[in-house]
């Protein structure tokens, strides 16, 4: 090799070299930069995550879904020991509930839940399953189970846009009070807001929290008597939400001071709906005392709605005592039902018994009826 050839060949042999070395060092650099990056992310993300609370090294979230699955499958036992979780976490839970229940009405989550069930088997097959449905009972469970402490949570959220939410939280306010026996007075402002809303789930569990407030919910009846003529329309196609008698009844809760509803309350009564005129009957009663256009509902009610539903019509006939004397015959006529398709349970037999006595006790006891027989029945 000449020595210009040899000169040109190790000239390009270094270049070639500092080129490979200068290449090698800007990858180092790289990827020394996206490690950095990668670290300083995740130390950031450590000091930046939530710090969810937990029960037994289970996070709140883990239990929400076991809460979700327990009552979907009635599994008893695993919702005693959800609550429990529950319970000891407490109102730190709170926050966590309430976002699992806006992710659950979040217009994406809903149109993809109607979206699925109109598609083709086939694609439904290979689509990813929509998400179980956090619905605002089980938030409302949830929230419960907190117990008292999660009131002023609840009051605050009533402000907020979502329907679960609210609904969630309106009917958790009205369960404290009636199982804990929680003052939610200073919930009432909310609660006559959210009789506006344009969900009709967030409307009815507004209704009912107002009706454990009872004679305190004096303030909401302008907001109420509307609703005597709600649509009762379902968020489902043809569901429906009986939010005309839930009105009436916690009406009639209010007492006197809601004298204002009673022609549309009287509107009712003359209807069709059974259902409906009996729980307004009792409703008119609570109001005014009306005894001569209410009592004659409220005993053809207890003789045509099912069992369950008895219930509201016999607390207007307790409330009237020697007053539903002309419900006797019938009353007693429902006791002697006992292996009939129409057979009572054993509570509202109970019911029936103990009212008998009250409104004649000489006639009951002619008539051979025993509470502590009664009692004793198998439903």
């Amino acid at each position: 090799m000449s020595g210009s050839l040899k000169e040109q060949f190790e000239t390009g042999l270094r270049r070639c070299c500092s080129a490979t070395r200068t290449e090698m060092t800007k990858n180092k650099a790289l990827a020394t930069f996206f490690f950095l990056v990668a670290f300083l992310g995740a130390v950031a993300f450590g000091f930046l995550k939530p710090n969810e609370p937990s029960y037994q090294n289970i996070g709140i979230k883990e239990w929400l879904g076991e809460l979700q699955f327990a009552i979907s499958h009635h599994d008893l036992q695993k919702r005693k020991e959800v609550g429990q979780a529950i319970k000891v976490i407490g109102v730190e839970a709170a926050p966590y509930i309430m976002a699992e229940l806006r992710k659950n009405s979040s217009a994406m989550s809903r149109t993809y839940r109607n979206l699925i069930t109109r598609l083709p088997a086939w694609f439904q097959r290979l689509a990813p399953p929509p998400r179980d449905e956090f619905k605002f009972t089980i938030g409302s469970n949830a929230l419960l189970t907190i117990g008292p402490s999660v009131k002023s949570v609840l009051i605050a959220e009533l402000k907020d846009d979502d329907p679960s939410v609210l609904s969630a939280s309106a009917l958790t306010l009205g369960h404290l009070a009636h199982y804990h026996g929680t003052d939610i007075k200073d919930s009432l402002p909310g609660l006559i807001a959210c009789l506006k809303h344009g969900d009709i789930y967030v409307r009815m569990a507004s209704v009912t929290a107002l009706g454990h407030l009872g004679l305190d919910a004096a303030p909401a009846v302008d907001g109420l008597i509307p609703l005597l003529k709600d649509p009762q329309v379902g968020r489902q196609k043809g569901s429906k939400v009986f939010i005309r008698s839930g009105t009436a009844r916690t009406l009639g809760k209010i007492g006197f001071q809601a004298k204002d509803a009673l022609p549309a309350l009287r509107s009712i009564l003359e209807g069709k709906d059974l259902y409906d005129r009996g729980i307004t009957a009792v409703a008119i009663w609570r109001i005014d005392s009306d005894v001569t256009n209410t009592l004659p509902v409220m005993i053809e009610a207890l003789n045509l709605v099912n069992d369950g539903s008895k219930w509201e019509s016999l607390e207007g006939l307790e409330e009237m005592g020697e007053g539903a004397n002309k419900a006797f015959p019938d009353l007693l006529n429902l006791l002697k039902s006992k292996g009939t398709p129409n057979r009572l349970s054993r509570s509202t037999r109970k019911r029936i018994t103990n009212l008998l006595m009250k409104i004649d006790p000489e006639a009951a006891t002619s008539a051979g009826v025993e509470p502590a027989v009664t009692e004793q029945q198998t439903p």
